[in-house]
This record gives C-alpha cells, structure tokens and sequence, in this order.
C-alpha cells in the first residue's frame, strides 16, 4: 500500500486530496473506491487487499474526509466539487477506463459520473445506494453526521461508534478496531473527535444534480437511467436507504441491461465490504470478462 495527494481548488483555494494504492498500476484494470457521506479511504482496506492481487486499486479520502483537507467555505462540500474532485484524480490516474465502488455517497457519485457521456466508468459497484434517498434516512443520517461529536476517552467514543455503525452488521473485533483506528482522532484539546469535517454532512443535496420528490425524498432517477455499464448492486437486507422495492425499480427502469444484485443479511446501512462473504462477490463479478 502506498499513499500520495493531488490538489483540487474552490474559488477560496486549493485543498489537498489523499488517496491510497493498492498493487501495481494498471492501465486495463484499475478500480476506483469512493467512501460514504462520513467515511474515508480506510473502509476499502480488506476489499483493496482482495482486489490488489489481480487489479491496481485507488481508494479516495473525500475533501473533508480522513486525510483530506477540510474546506474554508462549507457552501463546497457539494456534487459538482466532489465530482470535479474526483475527474481530477481520474487523470492523476492517466488511466482510459476504470471499475468504481462506491458506497453510499460513493455509489452516487460513481452513478452521476457513469450517466455522463464518453464516462471512463466500465462498471459500477452501488453498495447500498440508489437514486433515490428517502427523506427519513436523511433526517437519521444529519441526526449524528452533522453536528460535532466529541468525547472524553476513547471507550466512551468506541462505544458510541458501535451504536451508530450496528447498521454495518455483525463484525469481528479486529474489523471493529480497524473501524475505531480510521475513524476517531486526538483533538488538539485532548478530546476524541470524529475524523470527517461535520459541516460536510450539512447538506446533503445539490438542486444541479438531485430533485426533491413531494415526500422530501431526494433522487437521481435521470442520471440512473443514463447509466449504460454493468451495474453490480449491494444491498443490506435491513437498510432504510437501498429498500427491496427501490432495487427492484433500479432493475426495472434498466430494461434488460446489466444489473446484478447481491442482498446482505442482517445488515442495514451500509455493508461493510469488509468480510469475506462480501468482498468474494464482488471479486468475481469485477473478474469477469467485458
């Protein structure tokens, strides 16, 4: 594994992106992993490791997010700078094609960038996202993500970190302190913090992008229609944003193109492609043939 930056700017400056690699480069098979709303790089650790013996693997720290500069003006922390972020690290790449994964938040985007005309996407993991966020997992989502969280010591923050991550599923110790070392940070007054900007999580739409349905819902359903890769979908079999009826749509409005899908038990929101009967799926379906 090896890590390295590359800058992206808003109108107030430049902001430095991290990412990490995993094996070695690849211009026929490389793959993109992007994290969700209040996640970092860190997540696709084992998924990377799995992956890294027959594809070079790039995994992302939003702006924001781990590593990641925090942006001086939160109005940025939106799609058209999270995409322009990342069409910068496709040509930091200098590769013409490339498999993405993304969860939640990365899903989407990777689904906004495959919609688009001439896209370097040839195939698309969504792992627990579709386009359409129901308005109840967004108000769950802001409840945490977008206030500060501090906290005395760090049993108090792995406690609180076990509660909000149970949607993850059932995990191994060793994933839960993999989970509690990418994820909690000293602050300078010797507090615990979490390690992602929380005004990032303030909004959680862009009217450029997303439309908002009369329930409050936000959705994609035009740039999801656009989408002609093959489409591997995830879905944790207790989520509240990625529900069966909603899968079964995305399959539907896809008439007969390539869309798979693979349902996780006991999981809700997100799965944490950390274990092996997660990350074997979705290393077969990457190893197919085109």
């Amino acid at each position: 594994m090896a890590k390295d930056y590359y800058l992206g700017a808003t109108p107030a400056g430049f902001h430095k992106i991290v990412y990490e690699t995993y094996g070695t480069p690849n211009p026929d098979n490389t793959v993109v992993c992007v994290h969700g709303l209040t996640r970092n790089k860190g997540d696709f650790y084992y998924l990377a490791e799995a992956l890294s013996q027959n594809a070079y693997v790039v995994a992302v720290d939003m702006v924001g997010r781990g590593e990641s500069d925090r942006l001086k003006d939160p109005i940025f922390y939106y799609y058209p700078q999270y995409l322009n972020d990342l069409v910068g690290l496709l040509a930091r790449l200098n590769v013409k094609t490339v498999d993405w994964i993304g969860t939640s938040m990365g899903g989407l985007l990777g689904m906004l960038l495959a919609s688009l005309e001439n896209t370097p996407v040839r195939r698309l993991v969504m792992n627990d996202v579709g386009p359409l966020i129901p308005r109840s997992a967004i108000d769950r989502l802001k409840a945490y993500a977008s206030v500060k969280l501090s906290f005395k010591s760090r049993d108090e923050a792995h406690d609180m970190l076990r509660k909000i991550f149970a949607p993850f599923g059932e995990l191994p110790e060793d994933r839960w302190q993999h989970l509690f070392k990418n994820t909690l940070v000293t602050e300078a007054d010797g507090t615990i913090g979490l390690n992602y900007d929380y005004k990032a999580a303030q909004e959680t739409k862009s009217e450029q992008y997303a439309k908002e349905d009369e329930a409050g819902n936000i959705t994609f359903w035009d740039y999801w229609e656009r989408v002609k890769c093959p489409v591997f979908l995830i879905q944790g079999a207790l989520s509240d944003i990625l529900s069966p009826t909603l899968m079964s749509e995305m399959i539907e409005r896809k008439k007969g193109e390539p869309v798979e899908s693979l349902v996780i038990p006991n999981t809700g929101h997100a799965p944490s492609l950390m274990l092996p009967e997660q990350i074997e799926p979705i290393k077969a379906w990457l190893s197919r043939p085109l």
